[in-house]
Parts: C-alpha cells; structure tokens; sequence
C-alpha cells in the first residue's frame, strides 16, 4: 500500500510502524499464499495421477474438473485418500458429489469474504484520499474484525457524506460500538 505522507507525519514513530508493520504482513501473507497454492496443485496433481493409472479418460476429465477450483488442502488429501481405497469407477462419482458439496459451500465463504474484503478496501481508499493518516488508521483497526457485509455497506454509505474528523470517529462509534 503506498501512503503519500506529510513529511512531518513519515518522520512519526507510530505511522512509520503502521507501515512497516503492514509491509510485513504483506510479504508474509505472499509467502504462504505462495505455500499454499504449491501444495494445491500438488495435491491436485496426485489425484489426478492416481485416477489416471486406474480409471477411464472420462472419469480422469470429470476428476480434474471436480477438483480444479479447490484450494482446501484438507479436503484435496481426504479425496485422495478415498479415491485410494476405491477400486470401481462407480464408486469415484458418489465421493466427487460429496467433494463437490463442500466446495460449494467453500466457494460461497470465499465470495463473502471477498465482498467483506473488497467494501473494507472501498472504504480505506476513501479515507486515505479526503482524511489524515490518523483517521484511517483508527477506521482501518475498528473495520478489520468485522464479518458482516451489510454492516461495512452502512457505514460506507454514511461515510460518504462526511467531511471532517469528529465526523467520521462519532459515525465509527455508532457503527461498530464495541470495536
């Protein structure tokens, strides 16, 4: 994230860790996203390889499919395990129908919390470009445990209509009370 600063306020002890800590978290985050994308596709790559040595090209095509949009490490090895110990193709579709339910679920969690992520970013964007560093911080540590959409959504929109400071903390009280 680039922060255009006063310079008076780069030279702050309290913005200039604001910063390096969310540097860090940044690359950390980057690494094990990094992780844990190889151990997918390895996963991903070892079902596929054990389908291929015992079932037809079809039931290996529906296989990769099925398993293409998963990133839940858990539950790629619980299917390989399965599929180890299944020796008709039959079998395999049952376990693929199972898999495919909780990935649904999955999915719908990861759609939420990309929406969740997306509002918050909105709403940090705007703070940044009309209101001081001090300001988003405190918006930014209040926001960050909140989970529901609707409730970031509110404040969003009331955000929208504010212009200075106590503003924007009395709303941020009134939107998230216990934070």
């Amino acid at each position: 994230m680039q922060y255009q600063l006063h310079p008076l306020l780069a030279e702050n002890p309290t913005i200039q860790n604001v910063i390096a800590e969310e540097t860090t978290k940044g690359i950390a985050k980057g690494l094990a996203e990094a992780a844990a994308k190889t151990a997918v596709k390895t996963l991903q790559e070892s079902i596929v390889d054990l389908v291929t040595g015992r079932f037809s090209a079809s039931m290996v095509h529906h296989v990769r499919l099925t398993i293409a949009p998963s990133h839940n490490i858990e539950e790629l090895r619980n299917l390989l395990r399965q599929l180890a110990r299944v020796s008709d193709e039959q079998k395999v579709y049952p376990l693929l129908a199972q898999f495919s339910a909780v990935l649904d679920e999955e999915l719908k969690d990861e759609a939420i919390k990309g929406e969740i992520k997306g509002v918050q970013e909105s709403i940090l964007d705007f703070l940044e470009a009309r209101f001081s560093m001090s300001v988003y911080v405190q918006v930014r540590q209040a926001m960050a445990p909140i989970q529901d959409v609707a409730q970031l959504r509110n404040f969003s929109r009331q955000l929208a209509c504010l212009s200075d400071k106590e503003e924007v903390l009395a709303l941020l009280k009134r939107c998230f009370p216990t934070q």
